[in-house]
């Protein structure tokens, strides 16, 4: 099976809370393509949780679901649209209080995993052959909420992230909770507990007082399944390919957007100086729309009640509607996808729009290689649209914002034995055999190495006798070898002290020439030793004789003789039986010279 290239493969992953859509996306030095498809249903290999929230009891008993419209200050607050521009809390309760358009949330929290269809569609891709591959997700609209908060700065400084110098990124309370009169102060005052810390972005909006800041808050949902299902195939044990980020829909089309815009500007479109840029997409259960004037975003509209199923009239006119009601002028560039029939939804609106470029949005994704002409549909788009972050000659790829709504602990790489602890256990086993015979074997090795040098010092023809002839040879030569030790010891014992008296005057004679003014007059034998008697002129020459002859000076007695001082003395002198010189001379160098002949001795 042909085996594909490292690291030029990348994964794109999104999911709702039925379906999961997947494209492989290959590098390539043309610009990237799309060479697999994938779709899984949640509930054919996984299985998809729902805890229904319980509606709270009234006072009467009965359990009924509260729909409130506006707060305390919009008390008279009509219906129109509520279900619409407004939001619908976590207790299934519309709020039409108009903060932005964010999306809905549902009336139940569900937990929806998709770690089995995720383990099959890798499993797909490694048995077609692509082995080596890392995976993007990408969150979808309804598993994210907006908010559109708003800061009065009253006058003061504003700082980097107020300014909007710095780029948006995930919000961090890991230093604190800010303060009340940031972004994000405001945002986490007015989302108390609906939120993750690490899963909250802002996108700056252009504001028309410059004493207030607006960003448009876009955070996951509690029941957002990407990290339940990594954290499920992780507690499971299961390897998975390299994991780079998690993204979310609506800042992937913003990146896309601002693409789109940026080429319009390139080709010199004269209506794309004057005029916000349009980002509208159609799909099969909602319809989102952006206005962007420059990089930043100056509206976000969710439109719940409008799908791709809806005439492309009806989509044009609530378009046109929401540009006239906020004021935004003609716009300059329409950007479009649609789920459904979106070669009519292009034609209506640039019957709609005379005036504007339109470009549809997947001509900036990546190109798909099939010869039945098929299309990416559905989520597979913003399966593709994700992997445009990691795709390095990716034209959109510095448009994108660089978040991860992933934990560190899930993107940090994944090690697995790929087998179980039995095998490892006897894979460390025969490691540990191997590593002894490979030991045994070399220092075996070794001595036989040692006795060839060995045998190599012997004379040929010696080597070259045959074994009985050898063992012959040597018996002859321990018998021979017994016969001198003996003979040498025997020689010894007749040796040892024989040459005593002639050792003891030879010492005397040249000390006493060394030593002046002492004369040896007479020795006898005394014991151990000898026993001599002399005279000398000094003292000191008696004792210097003393020393250098190891001997004992038993009397020393002085006289006057003549004038001059004169000292006899008498001291013994040990000499020791010890072997001769010669006799050591000859065990410590004599060598038999045995001749080697055929026959034995």
């Amino acid at each position: 099976m042909k085996r594909y290239a490292i690291e030029e493969y990348i994964l794109g992953v999104t999911a709702t809370s039925r379906d999961v859509h997947a494209v492989l996306v290959q590098d390539t030095d043309s610009g990237p393509v799309i060479v697999r498809q994938f779709h899984r249903t949640i509930g054919e290999s996984g299985s998809q949780f729902y805890a229904p929230v319980t509606p709270e009891m009234n006072e009467s008993g009965s359990t009924d679901i509260t729909f409130n419209v506006g707060g305390e200050s919009d008390a008279g607050g009509s219906l129109f649209l509520a279900g619409e521009f407004g939001q619908m809390d976590s207790r299934g309760s519309f709020d039409a209080r108009g903060d932005g358009g964010g999306t809905p949330a549902s009336s139940f929290q569900a937990t929806t995993k998709f770690d089995l269809e995720l383990l099959d569609i890798i499993s797909e891709c490694q048995d077609a052959g692509f082995e080596n591959f890392r995976i993007s997700f990408a969150i979808g609209t309804g598993f994210l909420r907006t908010s559109e908060i708003k800061v009065r700065v009253h006058g003061r400084r504003r700082s980097r992230t107020e300014s909007g110098e710095k780029k948006p990124g995930v919000l961090n309370f890991g230093n604190g909770k800010p303060g009340k009169n940031s972004i994000e102060g405001a945002f986490a005052e007015k989302h108390d507990g609906e939120f993750d810390p690490g899963k909250v972005v802002f996108l700056p909006m252009k504001s028309d007082d410059p004493e207030i800041l607006k960003a448009l808050a876009v955070f996951a949902t509690k029941n957002e399944p990407v990290e339940p299902t990594l954290q499920t195939i992780r507690d499971r044990k299961r390897t998975l390919p390299g994991i780079d980020l998690l993204d979310t829909e609506i800042t992937l089309f913003l990146g896309l957007a601002k693409a789109a815009q940026n080429r319009s500007a390139e080709l010199g479109n004269s209506d794309t100086e004057h005029g916000p840029t349009l980002l509208v997409r159609a799909g099969t259960e909602d319809t989102i729309v952006m206005f962007l004037d420059g990089d930043k975003l100056v509206r976000f509209e969710s439109l719940r009640s409008i799908t791709a199923f809806d005439p492309p009239e009806t989509i044009c006119s609530r378009v046109l509607l929401l540009q006239d009601e906020f004021g935004l002028g003609d716009a300059g560039t329409v950007v479009l996808l649609g789920e459904e029939r979106e070669e009519s939804l292009a034609d209506s609106f640039r019957t709609f729009f005379p005036d504007t470029r339109v470009e549809l949005l997947r001509d900036y994704l990546p190109e798909l290689r099939s010869d039945d002409g098929n299309i990416v549909r559905g989520d597979a788009v913003l399966a593709a649209a994700v992997t445009l972050r990691v795709i390095s000659d990716s034209a959109a790829k510095d448009k994108f914002l660089k978040i991860n709504f992933l934990p560190r602990k899930l993107v940090r790489a994944q090690f697995k034995l790929p087998f179980a602890w039995p095998l490892a256990a006897m894979y460390v086993l025969l490691f540990v055999t191997s590593l002894f015979f490979m030991y045994r074997f070399y220092s075996q090795k070794h001595e036989i190495e040692l006795y060839k040098y060995e045998l190599a010092q012997y004379p040929e023809e010696l080597i070259m006798l045959n074994a009985s002839d050898l063992q012959t040879k040597i018996d002859s030569l321990q018998r021979k070898t017994t016969g001198y030790v003996g003979a040498l010891d025997i020689l010894d014992s007749l040796l040892i002290g024989s040459d005593r008296w002639s050792r003891a005057l030879s010492t005397t004679a040249a000390i006493t020439a060394e030593v002046q003014g002492i004369w040896i007059e007479t020795w006898r034998e005394d014991g151990d030793g000898l026993k001599l008697s002399g005279t000398a002129t000094d003292r000191i020459s008696v004792v210097s004789f003393a020393t250098q002859a190891n001997a004992t000076i038993e009397t020393l007695e002085f006289s006057d003789i003549r004038g001059f001082q004169v000292y006899t003395f008498t001291m013994h002198m040990r000499t020791p039986l010890e072997l001769p010189n010669v006799a050591r001379y000859f065990r410590d160098n004599v060598e038999l010279d045995i001749p080697v002949t055929n026959s034995s001795d």
